[in-house]
């Protein structure tokens, strides 16, 4: 399973939710996203800024089936 972490606002979270687990920075323009995505049924994770490592040990608790990482950054 693929996880994408995203760092920075992306216009794209809705594709990205799609591709696989999809954690991404809390930030306005990321919470509309993916406020619409929960209310679709989809999964998506919001956190708040804090370094890869930290959000790696957390998503690794909660999405344990991962064997691939993403991570972008906005405009990337």
């Amino acid at each position: 399973m693929l996880l994408t972490v995203v760092f920075g606002e992306r216009s794209d979270l809705t594709d990205l939710a799609n591709n696989g687990a999809l954690w991404a920075e809390d930030l306005s323009a990321n919470r509309t996203q993916i406020e619409a995505i929960w209310k679709a049924g989809g999964v998506a994770t919001l956190f708040k800024t804090q370094d890869l490592q930290d959000v790696l040990v957390d998503a690794d608790l909660h999405e344990p089936a991962w064997r691939e990482l993403r991570v972008l950054r906005a405009g990337a």
